[in-house]
């Protein structure tokens, strides 16, 4: 009888990215629009030194327009970068890697970079982590499933493929060693400035998926906040969403109840007014202004009779009932064919 010898190496797994790292890249703010536009612009002007006047200006009023247009406020928490402008510089050669132009340095590049890492991980994170959360906003973390999110499996298959987990020798001799989403700027290669940031962010999102850690990893669904944390402990269900801090879980439960109450508000005024058209038999109510004025009348004095209509609004007037035509019609017609 032969016998089967196995030998047991140990493993031992490295991971490149750590939670410090990850967390201070969610949470980077970006720079402002005009800041990024100069850069883009510089850039731009620095891959084409042929252009000319007419083509230059014509690319820097583009950047400009759009600059001018893009709102700063909410910058972080609307990850403005991730859909801003940019080009394809021309390629670099195969094996020298890209060049900043020589008018850009490199602190400058350096604050842009940040941004674009920050702003695609965010995209893949965001992406990975919805496909465990539900409309009604609870959280699920165990359930999260990258084959749902297509855009951040597609984004990690892409750097695997190019860039392989690395195994050795342990350096103490004690086994194996296996190295994951380890920083290397030839593998995979980058043509530009700009896939180099992409390239980066999708390397730090498979460090997260190859972390301990990252079903913990969590997003404040406060609006105005939006900052990344690492839970201390795995719930398997988040009611209401998953907060940084107990004062935004506060907040954000105390705007989900005004806005239930006014939408509640709302639907009482609606049927209200549908009633009362229903009794005028005014099919064409949306086109008498006078009528519109009686309807305007009567949705005022159902505000004085039930103060609780009065969420989130003092008084209703005809802009209110255009605002709502729609909904007031169709529940009209609903009456009228109950009736």
């Amino acid at each position: 009888m032969s016998s089967i010898i196995v030998f047991v190496f140990m493993l031992n797994i490295t991971n490149w990215v750590s939670v410090k790292e990850i967390l201070a890249v969610l949470n980077q703010e970006p720079p402002r629009p005009a800041a990024y536009a100069q850069f883009v612009k510089q850039y731009w002007k620095g891959a084409h030194p042929e252009a000319g006047p007419d083509e230059v200006a014509e690319f820097r009023t583009r950047l400009r327009e759009w600059a001018d247009a893009e709102d700063e406020s909410g910058a972080f928490t609307r990850n403005y970068l991730e859909q801003a402008p940019s080009f394809d510089p021309p390629a670099a050669p195969i094996g020298r890697g890209w060049r900043l132009p020589a008018a850009i340095s490199r602190a400058e590049s350096r604050l842009i970079a940040d941004g674009l890492i920050s702003a695609h991980l965010r995209s893949l994170v965001d992406g990975w982590m919805a496909t465990g959360r539900e409309r009604n906003g609870r959280e699920y973390p165990a359930r999260r499933n990258i084959h749902r999110a297509s855009t951040a499996a597609e984004a990690a298959v892409a750097f695997m493929e190019e860039s392989s987990p690395r195994l050795s020798l342990a350096p103490d001799g004690g086994g194996l060693q296996l190295e994951l989403a380890q920083p290397d700027w030839a593998h995979p290669w980058a043509e530009d400035f700009f896939k180099a940031q992409h390239i980066e962010a999708r390397r730090l999102f498979v460090g997260i998926l190859a972390s301990e850690w990252k079903l913990r990893l969590c997003k404040c669904r406060y609006p105005p906040c939006g900052l990344y944390f690492v839970g201390t402990k795995l719930r398997s269900c988040y009611k209401r969403g998953t907060f940084c801090k107990p004062v935004h879980r506060a907040h954000a439960s105390a705007e989900n109840l005004t806005r239930a109450r006014r939408q509640a508000a709302t639907t009482e005024l609606i049927d209200t007014a549908a009633r009362w058209l229903s009794g005028k038999r005014a099919s064409n109510w949306q086109s008498d202004e006078d009528l519109k004025a009686e309807l305007v009348f009567v949705l005022c004095a159902q505000l004085r009779k039930n103060p609780t209509l009065r969420t989130g609004r003092d008084q209703i007037g005809s802009k209110w009932v255009t605002r709502n035509r729609a909904a007031i019609e169709q529940r009209r017609r609903q009456l009228a064919r109950r009736g």
